[in-house]
């Protein structure tokens, strides 16, 4: 029998937006969203966004965020984390990865991201 921990209440405070596309750049024409984050050793708090290319072509990024004091203000951009390379990830209508969760399992000493890959049905 598995028995849920006793719940905490807690709230939740909107700051604003801390990461949105970068106008004229291709690999984010069509969006950035749905990010993983996870902490590195040093503190830093790290994104894993999706980013949208035209025809929705999808990769995952990989930004730092800023903060001013306790509040995220922007990211650093440190490029790709993941490329869709295999038939499984890519095809004639778009394709890609997305949806990337990260985590460090200590066990091997490794950060470990799991992901989603897609390939678009014809129309």
């Amino acid at each position: 029998m598995l028995i849920a921990p006793e719940s905490k209440d807690f709230a939740v405070t909107r700051l604003g937006v801390v990461m949105s596309s970068l106008a004229g750049e291709p690999e984010e024409a069509w969006g950035v969203l749905n990010p993983g984050g996870v902490r590195s050793a040093d503190g830093a708090l790290h994104l894993f966004p999706r980013l949208i290319a035209e025809g929705n072509f999808s990769r995952i990024g990989h930004v730092r965020v800023r903060f001013e004091g306790e509040v995220p203000v922007s990211v650093e951009r440190l490029g790709n984390a993941l490329e869709p390379l295999e038939p499984y990830e890519v095809g004639p209508n778009g394709g890609g990865v997305e949806d990337p969760r990260v985590v460090y399992m200590p066990t091997i000493k490794c950060y470990v991201m799991t992901y989603t890959a897609f390939v678009p049905h014809e129309p």
